[in-house]
């Protein structure tokens, strides 16, 4: 390591040390069921990973999926949990719809939100 990546990897640390700290102040103040957390999480459809075997040099390779248009779309999840474990509802969920409307069927049952 160079002394610079020592100095940074010793403010890095400094700076973690003092967030935890101030974090669990905040916690003492509103208690971990005030306190949250949340993060996306994309989810493939399928999975592949651009890699096949064939012979070496071969301009064209093709591969078999399940759909195409799976291989493209994803689904966002983002949860939010707070400090006790507890997710709260409802959750966040973003549906790959290839028109960008929802079909008959989710807007059947679909949450709908006041927007005043």
């Amino acid at each position: 390591m160079t002394k610079k990546q020592v100095v940074e990897a010793r403010k890095t640390q400094k700076e973690s040390e003092d967030f935890v700290a101030k974090v669990k102040l905040d916690m003492g103040r509103v208690g971990p069921a005030n306190t949250y957390n949340s993060d996306q999480s994309g989810i493939k459809q399928e999975e592949h990973t651009g890699r096949t075997l064939h012979t070496s040099g071969v301009k064209k390779v093709e591969a078999v999926v399940q759909r195409m248009n799976a291989t493209t779309h994803s689904f966002t999840v983002q949860p939010i949990l707070n400090a006790q474990g507890e997710f709260l509802k409802p959750m966040l969920l973003v549906l790959p719809e290839p028109k960008g409307t929802f079909g008959p069927h989710v807007k059947k049952n679909l949450f709908k939100v006041r927007n005043d």
